[in-house]
């Protein structure tokens, strides 16, 4: 009985033994670490890194990234930050009409288109009309006025004469001196002023027919017209289309005088 005793005792001991070390085992480890919860909350607090939080979000293009958005300054503003309603008006018809046409120019002519006024408008109305019509000019030299040094071989008057009977003298010519050809429009004080204008350059002593080098024209007549006086030393078409558009523009002219002709052998 007593073996049995022994044996039931150290039975005993080994299962409460066996009992008290499983749950020894149990009790050290932590009963929350395993726990789905407590693994949410610590992954969803905040790392503590500053450099992650203040990072811009790139996928936002309209994101504040530029020096612009940190100075506060408005879009479309410009650096200055002016409003941009306040830049200069720069419409180019409002420009033309400051700046104001040719004929303000000191020492220009009026417009060319009327002729009535100046030596200038009738060449330049001429050297127009005169291709329009079927007649074939030299090349020329742009219309210019006769200085008074060069009046009496350009034009055949001396400066008194000028200065008696003359306001302006303006003249077309070859752009080459090989060819005979030449318009003149003298601008006088008064319509007796004109008559004398045309009788003292169609005389002798007055314009000379023979001035160019190796070449002559085949005529030159004088005309007047009102205070104008019209010369043409050229071919005779060109002579001619010239005296009968001068009558055109005025309506009522002097006889023509054909004062030289080039007499060919």
């Amino acid at each position: 009985m007593n073996a049995k005793r022994l044996l039931c005792i150290i039975i005993s001991i080994a299962i409460a033994f066996s009992l008290s070390a499983c749950g020894s085992g149990d009790g050290g480890a932590s009963p929350t670490s395993g726990s789905p919860e407590q693994s949410e909350n610590s992954s969803s607090e905040p790392s503590g890194n500053p450099d992650t939080e203040s990072s811009p979000d790139l996928s936002n293009p309209g994101a504040e990234t530029e020096e612009g958005a940190d100075s506060g300054e408005e879009p479309g503003t410009g650096t200055d930050g002016g409003d941009p309603s306040s830049s200069p008006d720069v419409n180019p018809d409002t420009d033309d009409g400051e700046k104001g046409g040719e004929g303000d120019l000191p020492g220009s002519e009026p417009d060319s288109s009327d002729s009535s006024n100046t030596p200038k408008g009738i060449l330049d109305k001429l050297t127009t009309d005169l291709p329009a019509v079927g007649v074939t000019l030299p090349m020329s030299m742009p219309s210019t006025a006769i200085s008074l040094s060069e009046l009496q071989y350009a034009a055949g008057l001396s400066e008194a004469d000028f200065e008696s009977h003359v306001t302006a003298v303006w003249h077309s010519m070859a752009g080459i001196s090989t060819i005979a050809h030449q318009i003149i429009v003298y601008q006088c004080n008064d319509e007796d002023a004109a008559k004398a204008v045309k009788s003292i350059v169609s005389s002798e002593g007055g314009y000379d027919p023979e001035k160019w080098v190796c070449v002559f024209p085949q005529t030159v007549v004088v005309v007047e017209a009102g205070t104008f006086v019209l010369l043409v030393a050229s071919r005779r078409e060109i002579a001619d289309a010239t005296v009968e558009l001068f009558g055109d523009y005025f309506g009522d002219i002097g006889e023509a005088n054909v004062f030289w002709e080039f007499a060919s052998d």
